[in-house]
This record gives C-alpha cells, structure tokens and sequence, in this order.
C-alpha cells in the first residue's frame, strides 16, 4: 500500500495492528530488491501486521521529520510509535527474524471486541502523547534527552510539525549538528519558527568551524569541548571571555554563537539567569 495520508494510513492505523512502513524511492535500486521481499512477507502475515510503502522523494517532510539518513530504511510503528527498525536490503531470513523479535504479542495485535470497548478504562492501554504546548513548559534542560524521545514519537503523530522540529534540532545540535539541519533544511525566512532554526544553523556552524592557536581561537576550542561534555556554563565563560580577547575573531563567531545559545537555552534556564549579564557587558 503506497501511502497517502500518513496519519490516516499509519498512525491511527497502528493503534488497530503494527505497521511496518517501507521508505523507497523510484531510483534506489535496493529499494527495489528489498520491495518484493519484505511485500510477500506482508501477504503471508495474514494481516498480523501490514505494510505501507511511503516514497521518500514525495513525501520529503515524513522522511525528514522521521530522521530518514538513507534507504532502503524500514520501520514498524504500533500505537503512533516505533518499536523497531532497520536500513538496508536485508535477506528474507532476516527480515523475519526481525519481524519475530519486535511484532507484539497477538493478544496485543489484535484485541478482542471487549478488549476495544473497554479500551478508554483500561490501565494497561497506551497513553496518549500530552500536547506539545503541555510539556514545553515543564522543560528546562537543554539539550533534554527525554524531551527528545518524547518529539520523536510526536512526530511520528504529526509529521509536518514544523515547530516540533525546530525544537526537536535545538536539542539534536549539541550532538548531531547535521542531523538537525537535515530536519529543519526546508524551512526558510518567513517561517514562523525561522528565528529558532537560525540559532541551530548558527551554533551547528560553530560546531565546524575551524579555530586557530590563538588566545581566542584556544577558548572557542575549549568552548565547544565544553559543550560535547554538557558543561554549558564553562563553555559560556570561555566564549565570553574569547570575546574580551577579540570580539571580532572569525567574524564575532563567539557573540552569534552566546546569542544562538542563549535563545535556545530560554530566559529561565540557569546558564542564561547566570551570565547574561556578564556576556551583555562584553558584547557592550
């Protein structure tokens, strides 16, 4: 089934039996060894799961917002989340193994006509994901690596979210600057959530620059160390006080880098409440 409506034919279709969805494109070609494989092996399901075939090339902002780096790349998605995936063109062997080890149990799959009534009484039924706008306010860690679980399952529910995306790379950029950039690549000045976007490009263009020797390349270096290990305010100090050395190396990279940061961190975060101050003085 090539897919049209992800939500419809994906999503809410997952909380009635597993989906395993299928991203191609006309020009893969093992794409095209792994579609006859893994369609058969849908057919002899019996219905225990089925397939959907989503064409990467039409459908980029799914691929995107579901972190597709390459294909062939398979996911099985049940109650609006993935519970197992793989890339490549693997053999049928397999595949079946694979399908073995994550497809639930089949009291699970296929629920008797009591188990639906009673769904909305049940404890042991999935909870649904809270609304974005419900958690945001709960978050103050940056980057928060249950924040980020929690919006890779809200996309796969809403996958052309953009704000859940941009918020989704501001997080992904202190480890995966690529990555982030991958999600957001399609949104461009004019786009509400633009001026976010921004600071992730901003710092993941931090992230490849390359510093010299000097005093102020040094601390840009231990800076963005600081960074990879977590240590925000270190890696605050260090840019704030590159900038008292040279505020104008490689074209103010440590004020567009402190002020990208201090967006993203927010204005409750306990970096921003900490050196805020200190960082206007030396931008000032």
């Amino acid at each position: 089934m090539e897919v049209k409506d992800f939500r419809t034919e994906v999503v809410d279709k997952s909380f009635e039996v597993p989906v395993v969805v299928d991203f191609w494109a006309p020009w893969c070609g093992p794409c095209r060894a792994l579609g006859p494989i893994i369609e058969s092996l849908a057919e002899e399901a019996n219905g225990h799961w089925i397939l959907a075939k989503l064409n990467t090339d039409e459908n980029p902002e799914i691929a995107e917002a579901l972190q597709i780096m390459s294909i062939p790349a398979v996911k099985m998605i049940y109650q609006g989340k993935i519970i197992g995936e793989f890339v490549g063109a693997l053999p049928k062997p397999q595949i079946q193994q694979w399908l073995a080890k994550h497809l639930p149990a089949m009291n699970e799959v296929v629920p008797g006509a009591d188990e639906a009534v009673e769904e909305d009484t049940n404890p042991d039924a999935p909870a649904k994901l809270p609304a974005l706008d419900e958690v945001i306010p709960h978050i103050t860690q940056v980057p928060d690596p249950e924040f980020v679980m929690y919006l890779e399952d809200y996309l796969i529910q809403h996958p052309e979210d953009d704000r859940a995306k941009s918020i989704l790379a501001s997080h992904l950029v202190f480890s995966n600057p690529d990555q982030a950039e991958e999600l957001t690549s399609h949104i461009k000045e004019g786009n509400p959530q633009f001026d976010l976007v921004h600071d992730v490009r901003t710092l993941s263009s931090f992230y490849i620059t390359e510093f010299d020797e000097s005093k102020a390349g040094t601390l840009l270096n231990e800076a963005r160390n600081d960074l990879d290990h977590g240590w925000h305010e270190q890696a605050m100090e260090k840019l704030i006080e590159s900038m008292h050395i040279n505020k104008s190396y490689k074209e103010e990279i440590a004020r567009k880098t402190g002020i990208a940061l201090f967006h993203i961190y927010g204005k409750n975060h306990p970096v921003t409440r900490s050196q805020r101050k200190y960082f206007d003085m030396a931008v000032y």
